[in-house]
């Protein structure tokens, strides 16, 4: 047999060798030359693309030179303001209150109205700190050009408001345009028209610029957007519900990409996103294109992401110091949208992923909807997460069923199977002991209806609906700052005395304990499953007290619904042994 097996193996090394000089390698060779010639004309190409590109950029900068000249010849600057005076300009609607300066024609705040902060004011959007060293939103940005942007950014701006005070409401004042000038005279000029609506987060923008400010200047978003106002909402160190601020991008396949603050600076082609913005975990503040037709813009126009240095920030202002910038044209109409993050506004406005709920998206979006529902009756949003979690363990309650049933029976035959075992100790190197071994448990297995696989395949089934599940608790606002009862007065932060946590640790340790692992099992995995209630509370120290409750409440559950099968299988081994001694 032994020498069968060699002969084969020659024979095999043999074939291999000779198919590998026969075919394999003539093949290679006649891919090497190809493969060479390709590249031979790819370079080729490469280098007449480059000419043609050169070329073509060449006629394009005469031609913008050309234009450049043109526009400076035939336009006619406004006159130069005068205005004196700063003023402020309070825009109000059903959704926000906006302090608007004429210095700079710039955002001192945008409160929101339906958020509250930590003390429970409405929530501003902007840093107060970044506002207070002259970071103001909505200015102007110009890398190459500081002294002009610092220009731009402390000019007082003439406005077109009659009053110091704008509200709108659906049944008197629906939309209110408000727009800043400013001119030099003679080198720039700089319009900013905001569009505002009684019923909207959306705001209509309109840039105009002329001279100078038309070379690489922009009107941005940030610095200072998006501030975490309490030391929660920084986020866990296990990063559940990631709370840092990001740019995010909105993708024309209805994607979105996220990244946090750039090394450098990066520029975008506008026309290749359908959004682009500064968000944190529950919170945004974005540029969208204008839906209408009429408004067409310069497709060629580059979004700008940078981060602005400077040495007095400070760790958090250095993570709030992202810029995304709107380039300045001679005529530019965009939208603006600063509000949250609310999964049916966003997907109503176009905003496709702009909650991001992961992989497993397409399950959390319903379970959402469903809390929301839930919500709606008892109007408490911790009430309807322990109601969720009753409604989704009666689901899937066959299931586990079938799951615990089915450890219950493996446990019960696991001497029989360390009987076997033992019995074939001394053959670990004969492989067909081995297999008649295995031959034996699989009889064994068939013989008292028992799988191996019969606990673990149920509990994979729920695996994903748990991911998303997590991930939807995880990322969704309508928990920022709902309270549940006595201590717990924010499902989206962590219990602030670690009680909820130390529960569910507990009951993880009761349910192992209801549940233990087979004697004459993997021993790696027995010590593993005694650690796994110490490493979870561990985990769930920082996490949202709103998952906590609900991975504490799905655990007495999985309690109830073992201690009754662990009874009834008692009951049913008592009965049995009762009419065996009859």
């Amino acid at each position: 047999m032994e020498k069968r097996t060699i002969i084969a193996v020659i024979m095999s090394l043999l074939v291999f060798v000779i198919w590998h000089f026969v075919y394999i390698q003539p093949r290679m060779e006649e891919q090497k030359k190809l493969m060479e010639q390709q590249r031979k004309e790819a370079a080729i190409e490469a280098e007449k693309m480059a000419a043609e590109a050169e070329k073509e950029a060449e006629i394009k900068k005469a031609e913008e030179t050309k234009k450049e000249q043109e526009f400076k010849d035939n336009f006619v600057f406004p006159e130069a303001t005068t205005i004196d005076t700063e003023e402020i300009i309070t825009v109000e609607n059903e959704y926000y209150i906006i302090n608007f300066t004429n210095r700079g024609a710039r955002v001192l705040s945008w409160k929101l109205k339906n958020y509250k902060d930590a003390g429970e004011g409405n929530l501003d959007i902007i840093n107060s700190k970044m506002v207070n060293l002259g970071y103001l939103p909505f200015a102007v940005y110009n890398t190459d050009n500081t002294q002009l942007a610092e220009t731009l950014n402390s000019a007082l701006f003439e406005t077109n408001a009659f009053e110091s005070k704008i509200v709108l409401t659906n049944a008197g004042n629906k939309e209110q345009t408000l727009s800043f000038s400013y001119s030099d005279g003679k080198n720039n000029a700089l319009t900013k028209t905001f569009t505002f609506h009684a019923d909207s987060y959306e705001v209509g923008i309109q840039i105009e610029g002329a001279g100078d400010l038309l070379k690489q200047s922009y009107i941005t978003l940030g610095p200072g957007l998006m501030t975490p106002k309490k030391d929660e909402e920084t986020g866990s160190m296990f990063g559940i519900g990631d709370r840092s601020i990001k740019v995010v991008m909105g993708k024309l396949d209805g994607s979105a990409d996220r990244s946090s603050k750039p090394s450098e600076q990066i520029k975008i082609k506008w026309d290749d996103l359908s959004y682009i913005g500064i968000e944190t975990l529950y919170f945004t503040a974005l540029y969208s294109h204008s839906t209408k037709a009429e408004d067409i813009n310069d497709p060629n126009r580059v979004i700008l992401i940078d981060h602005i240095k400077n040495k007095v920030f400070d760790k958090t202002l250095e993570e709030q110091s992202m810029v995304v910038g709107l380039p300045i044209t001679e005529k530019s109409i965009d939208k603006l949208f600063v509000g949250p993050k609310e999964y049916i506004l966003t997907k109503k406005l176009g905003y496709n992923e702009l909650v991001d709920f992961g992989f497993w998206s397409f399950l959390a979006v319903p379970m959402l909807m469903f809390l929301k529902w839930i919500y709606g009756f008892v109007q408490n949003y911790g009430i309807a997460i322990l109601l969720m979690t009753l409604v989704i363990n009666l689901i899937f309650f066959p299931l586990r069923q079938k799951s615990y049933k089915s450890m219950a029976k493996m446990r019960d035959l696991q001497p029989k199977i360390n009987a076997i075992k033992n019995k074939y100790e001394k053959y670990k190197k004969d492989m067909e002991k081995r297999q008649q071994m295995n031959q034996e448990i699989m009889t064994l297995y068939r013989s008292e209806g028992a799988s191996p696989t019969g606990g673990c395949l149920p509990l994979l089934i729920q695996f994903p609906f748990l991911i998303a599940i997590y991930q939807m608790l995880a990322n969704a606002i309508e928990l920022r700052q709902a309270p549940f009862f006595l201590w717990l007065n924010d499902l989206s932060v962590k219990d602030p005395y670690y009680i909820t946590p130390i529960i569910m640790g507990l009951t993880m340790w009761y349910q192992n304990k209801l549940n233990p692992p087979a004697s004459g099992g993997d021993q790696t995995m027995t010590k593993m499953m005694k650690f796994m209630p110490i490493i979870f509370t561990f985990m769930f120290l920082g996490f949202p007290s709103g998952l906590v409750i609900y991975w504490l409440f799905n655990n007495v559950l999985a309690i109830g619904q073992q201690y009754l099968i662990k009874r009834n299988q008692e009951q049913a081994k008592a009965l049995a042994k009762g009419k065996r001694r009859k």
